[in-house]
């Protein structure tokens, strides 16, 4: 497949997910495991879309008893880490936050 005919994939799943299906969160692997390409591909065409104000980067914290999301970081500065005890509420589990807990996404920009 060539080059511009994934980032064209990459590009209308991305507008898919964020329009159709309100997804909240866009992770790198997931995109490149469904157009099976690389992951570099689409972290780079996912940097264009931020360019273009399309997605912002955000890091989170999920829960380690149930794997939903407990929060949302513009950036990793943002977090506390290690300080603050992060409580899920899907499962009530409490968990202290570590920098090796936050894991990478990009989420769409809001509307103005």
């Amino acid at each position: 497949m060539s080059g511009s005919k994934q980032k064209r994939q990459i590009r209308k799943l991305v507008q898919l997910l964020i329009k159709r299906y309100n997804v909240t969160s866009i992770y790198t692997e997931d995109i490149a495991d469904c157009l099976e390409c690389s992951p570099d591909v689409v972290e780079d065409e996912l940097g264009l879309l931020y360019e273009e104000w399309v997605l912002k980067p955000v890091f989170e914290t999920r829960c380690g008893m149930c794997g939903n999301i407990i929060s949302t970081y513009g950036s990793p500065c943002g977090v506390t880490v290690g300080l603050g005890i992060a409580e899920c509420l899907w499962c009530m589990n409490q968990q202290k936050v570590f920098e090796s807990d936050l894991a990478r996404a990009w989420a769409a920009c809001e509307e103005e």
